[in-house]
C-alpha cells in the first residue's frame, strides 16, 4: 500500500465545490464580442440534444473560413464545456459527489466521485481547450477558461488513477487488481491510453497545474499541492522509463523488459518501494 499526496486534487476540487455551489462552475467562459449564440445555448442548455447540438455548432465555427481565430477559440472551450455537459459531468451531481468524497472519512475519496467510462469525454473537453490554446493567442484566455483546463485535466489524472488503484480518504493507494504486478500498475498509472500511445499521465497534470495557476483560482497552498503532485507523476513516469529501457533510477539498477516481460521478483519489490517513497508526503 502506498500512502500518497495524490489526495491533494480531491481537496481542491472540494475547494471549487463550495465556492460554486448552487452555480456552474463552468460560467463565463464565453466571447462577449462573438458573433453567435452559442453562449446562450451553453447557457440553457439541459438535455445530451442540447449538447450534441452544441458541439455541432461549434464545430461548423471552426471549420468555417470566415470564422476568426478569437471565434474559433471561443468555439473550442464552448466545445469543450458541452462535451462535459454531454457527458453529465458539469452538473452538481458530480459536485455532491466531490463533497462526499472529502467528508466521509471511511469511503474512498476517487471512488465516489462518478466518472467512470467517462475517460474519452474528459479526452475529448481536454484536446478541445488545447485546440483553443492554439488557435490563437493564450494571451486571450481568461481566468475562468484556464480553470476549466485545470478542472478537466485533474479529472483526467482522477481517472486514470482510479482505473489501477483504489485510493482512500486518507491518501493510501493500493492496487485495484491484485493478481497484477507493481509493474503493470506502474504502466497502468503512467500510460492510460496504453503502452503503444504516446500519451503520459503527466500530459493531464501539466496541464492542470497550469490551468489553475492560470487561472489564478487557488490559495497557494493548493496550487503547491497541484505542483507536487504532478512532480510526482512525472518522477513515476522517469521510474518507468528506466525499468522499462534499464538502467539506473535513484540509486537502484534495472535490467529492462521487453514486450510483455516482467522484471526479476527483486525488482518488482523495488518498483513498490520506490513508488511509495515518490508518492510519499512530506
Amino acid at each position: 500500500m502506498i500512502k500518497t499526496t495524490i489526495k491533494a486534487f480531491i481537496c481542491i476540487l472540494l475547494s471549487l465545490t463550495l465556492v460554486s455551489c448552487g452555480s456552474n462552475i463552468f460560467e463565463g467562459f464565453e466571447n462577449k464580442d462573438a458573433a453567435n449564440d452559442l453562449t446562450t445555448k451553453i447557457e440553457n442548455a439541459s438535455t445530451t440534444a442540447d449538447y450534441v447540438e452544441i458541439i455541432s455548432d461549434t464545430e461548423k465555427i471552426i471549420a468555417s473560413a470566415d470564422s476568426s481565430n478569437s471565434e474559433k477559440q471561443n468555439a473550442y472551450f464552448i466545445k469543450a464545456e458541452a462535451t462535459l455537459g454531454k457527458a453529465e459531468l458539469s452538473t452538481l451531481d458530480l459536485f455532491a459527489d466531490i463533497a462526499s468524497a472529502a467528508t466521509d472519512e471511511d469511503a474512498g475519496a476517487l471512488n465516489l466521485i462518478d466518472i467512470e467510462g467517462k475517460y474519452d469525454d474528459l479526452l475529448a473537453a481536454s484536446q478541445a481547450i488545447e485546440n483553443a490554446e492554439s488557435v490563437d493567442s493564450t494571451s486571450n484566455v481568461n481566468e475562468d477558461q484556464n480553470l476549466l483546463k485545470g478542472v478537466v485535466n485533474t479529472l483526467l489524472v482522477v481517472d486514470s488513477i482510479k482505473k489501477v488503484f483504489e485510493v482512500t480518504s486518507a491518501g493510501d493507494l493500493s492496487q485495484k487488481d491484485t493478481t497484477e504486478t507493481y509493474w503493470d500498475s506502474l504502466v497502468g498509472m503512467v500510460k492510460p491510453a496504453g503502452e503503444s500511445s504516446p500519451i503520459v499521465l503527466s500530459d493531464y497534470s501539466s496541464n492542470a497545474d497550469e490551468g489553475f495557476k492560470d487561472s489564478a483560482s487557488l490559495t497557494s497552498d493548493q496550487q503547491k499541492a497541484i505542483t507536487d503532485t504532478n512532480t510526482n507523476i512525472k518522477e513515476s513516469e522517469a521510474l518507468y522509463t528506466v525499468v522499462k529501457a534499464g538502467g539506473t533510477y535513484n540509486g537502484v539498477s534495472y535490467a529492462g523488459v521487453s514486450g510483455d516481460d516482467q522484471p526479476t521478483s527483486a525488482e518488482l519489490l523495488t518498483i513498490e518501494s520506490q513508488l511509495d517513497t515518490i508518492f510519499a508526503e512530506d
